[in-house]
């Protein structure tokens, strides 16, 4: 059998404190698939009942509303735009009690594109992002990086 190059999975921001503090037992910059599924998996993880949502985050976030932070970014970053995780935007800033009966299937196809890509998938991505409002990222994000939301403009087109 000939050998088979897998996509290489970094984790961003893995420094030696963070590491030693995670007490990672893989290279950081070649994850093993099965130690940090994307996003889209873990949200459907959760959906099913496979992955306990609490389990899902860092210090104290975590959560199903973590996850889909993360789904959402992973969108953006699949259509060229990548933001830190304390970016805020359309339905990453519902709390789970204020999604609407239509963000979930949003959500869920979402996920299930980003869990096993390909070109349709992309297609359906691209096409999702650029017409949903809840997922597109505007021209003014907000960052809670320093704890309170701060208005960030993002030099965006369009």
């Amino acid at each position: 059998m000939p050998h088979q190059q897998r996509p290489r999975l970094p984790v961003e921001e893995s420094d030696a404190v963070q590491r030693a503090a995670l007490d990672l037992d893989f290279d950081p910059c070649d994850v093993p698939a099965d130690r940090l599924p994307v996003a889209g998996e873990v949200r459907r993880g959760c959906r099913s009942g496979r992955i306990d949502p609490d389990r899902c985050g860092i210090l104290d976030m975590h959560g199903l509303w973590f996850v889909r932070g993360n789904l959402v970014r992973d969108l953006a970053a699949l259509n060229k735009i990548e933001l830190l995780p304390w970016a805020g935007w359309g339905i990453t800033e519902k709390d789970e009690a204020g999604l609407t009966a239509d963000d979930r299937p949003l959500l869920d196809e979402v996920a299930s594109l980003t869990a096993a890509p390909s070109s349709a998938a992309f297609v359906r991505l691209r096409a999702l992002f650029e017409q949903d409002d809840r997922l597109r990222v505007p021209r003014v994000i907000r960052s809670y990086g320093s704890g309170s939301p701060q208005p960030v403009g993002l030099g965006l087109e369009g």
